[in-house]
């Protein structure tokens, strides 16, 4: 992995700073997961994996696929924080995170397939609306028909897809 260091006088990249985070999670992923899993390892690892779903989840306005990729680094973190003994409080913490975070992108995917949904919906009357009013100019020769229409695929247009 390469090392970059950032001058106060550089701007920076957010893009670039987030995808440096996320190798950097992802390289102590790999050098832990080549040691025994004991103790601090555990709870290193589940650290590791929260703040990878972390990253990932800010990525996921960019990358379509980020959020379930970040759903997949909570899930392991859960796994590991529940192999910790229940005695230490700080291990429920893990666990909770780990939760928390999970139960966080899943309302996050749960609402965007419901905008979808709604997106979709609010779509296709708007396209009937126009299918209407095409017939209408067929039937009638509506004199209205111009500037109805007109409105409406300049509304269509003015909406990104």
């Amino acid at each position: 992995m390469e090392n970059h260091t950032v001058n106060r006088n550089d701007q920076i990249n957010p893009l670039i700073t987030l995808k440096n985070a996320l190798a950097s999670y992802e390289e102590t992923i790999n050098i832990i997961n080549k040691l025994s899993l004991d103790y601090d390892n555990s709870r290193t690892l589940a650290y590791a994996y929260i703040n990878q779903g972390d990253i990932l989840q800010a990525l996921s306005k960019l990358e379509h696929d980020a959020l379930g990729k970040a759903l997949l680094s909570y899930e392991k973190a859960i796994r590991l924080a529940n192999t910790l003994p229940l005695e230490n409080r700080e291990d429920h913490k893990i666990r909770a995170e780990a939760y928390l975070k999970r139960g966080n992108v899943l309302r996050i995917m749960g609402i965007q397939a419901l905008e979808t949904e709604e997106e979709l919906a609010e779509r296709q009357k708007r396209y009937s609306e126009l299918a209407l009013l095409l017939r209408a100019r067929i039937e009638n020769g509506d004199a209205e028909y111009d500037e109805r229409v007109g409105s409406l695929l300049e509304q269509e247009l003015e909406r990104p897809l």
